[in-house]
């Protein structure tokens, strides 16, 4: 049995699948859109918008999606919806899980660096050329040097 948890995070991850495709998905305007929606996206779309659309709030919480799909308020709606349909549909639970396996993006990086630089992949990566300093966040008050034979006088 999946604990509150595993369903919080298996619902996040639906939407958060499904959330660039949504203004696509939720209006059935791919063609207008121009935006190729991949099959195993859809499948996952297909399943949950049958299940919410079996209650008012779940068929609410569709048609709010539809009509605002970047819209917040509405996504967290949406997503609580999904949750409480995992929550008591054993079967769904299952399907969805099956589901995202399918949509996962078949990743695969490869790079080759010659000489100096500095390479990033992947989600989130950051990458910084040689002797360079990546700063997130405020930094003050804070000498930052780089490259060979330099010196700091006080």
């Amino acid at each position: 049995m999946a604990t509150p948890h595993d369903i919080a995070q298996l619902a996040q991850q639906a939407v958060d699948v499904l959330k660039p495709y949504l203004p696509v998905l939720a209006t059935s305007a791919a063609a207008a859109a121009g935006k190729e929606v991949p099959d195993a996206v859809k499948s996952l779309w297909h399943s949950i918008s049958e299940r919410l659309s079996r209650r008012e709030a779940g068929r609410e919480a569709l048609d709010d999606i539809a009509a605002r799909p970047d819209d917040p308020a509405y996504l967290t709606v949406f997503l609580v919806q999904v949750r409480k349909a995992l929550e008591w549909d054993d079967a769904f639970l299952r399907e969805l899980r099956r589901l995202l396996e399918a949509a996962k993006p078949d990743t695969h990086y490869q790079a080759t660096l010659t000489g100096s630089g500095a390479i990033a992949q992947g989600p989130g990566a950051k990458a910084v050329g040689e002797r360079g300093v990546l700063i997130e966040g405020d930094v003050k008050g804070s000498v930052i040097v780089t490259g060979d034979e330099n010196e700091v006088k006080g």
